[in-house]
């Protein structure tokens, strides 16, 4: 499969037009955070697109560049790890299940301090990797702190979508963890760019998911 600016942009104006309809389309104040992921999504997108032009146009070293390589790392690596959980967290109705989603909430947070203490004293670099954008930083000291920072980081993500309440919300889980392992079996190398790209298109759900619980009570969980 080959990735591009196209891919990204394309991308990108799909989920605007999801992600203002989503947003749109939603009254209930709890559920805005959730609404609002397309849409986030589509600013991720939009930013890796213009990562693409800079590096198919050698401004790989330019300021435009580093602000898109910045904008996405920032939701990639923050934002993420946070809202997912955050925003289940805001809708749900039952309290054990509020309080395993604080849980994945503290995975998240805690995913994203040690990281960036990580990042800290280490430049992060962008290149073109088999069609695709490779966004690489440090190293970690041994392959256990590797696979415990991509559990949490994935736990973070997937695992608030099986523990919420909110009908539906499961099946948006189900295609991210599904596309997370076709992008690391995959696409290795580029795992970042390529999962978040399938992410960023499977949060088109998110749409049908909130339209289907205006329609059922969402107390209970299917």
């Amino acid at each position: 499969m080959c990735f591009s600016a196209e891919s990204s942009f394309s991308a990108a104006a799909l989920l605007t037009v999801i992600g203002y309809a989503t947003i749109s389309d939603t009254k209930n104040k709890k559920e805005y955070l959730l609404a609002a992921i397309p849409l986030l999504f589509a600013i991720q997108q939009f930013s890796e697109g213009v990562l693409w032009v800079c590096l198919m146009n050698d401004m790989a070293e330019s300021v435009i560049a580093s602000i898109a390589k910045w904008i996405y790392i920032f939701f990639a690596f923050v934002n993420w790890p946070i809202w997912l959980p955050l925003s289940l967290y805001f809708i749900e109705t039952q309290r054990l299940r509020k309080v395993m989603l604080l849980i994945t909430l503290a995975m998240g947070t805690a995913f994203v301090v040690w990281n960036f203490s990580l990042f800290v004293d280490e430049p992060v670099t962008v290149g073109i990797v088999d069609n695709s954008i490779q966004y690489s930083a440090y190293e970690t000291s041994t392959p256990a702190v590797f696979w415990i920072l991509r559990a949490l980081y994935v736990s973070s993500i997937i695992i608030p979508c099986f523990v919420s309440s909110y009908r539906y919300i499961w099946s948006f889980g189900l295609i991210v963890a599904l596309s997370f392992v076709a992008a690391e079996y995959f696409y290795h190398a580029t795992f970042t760019s390529v999962w978040c790209l399938f992410a960023a298109v499977a949060s088109a759900a998110i749409f049908v998911v909130l339209r289907l619980n205006r329609q059922e009570p969402t107390s209970r969980f299917l």
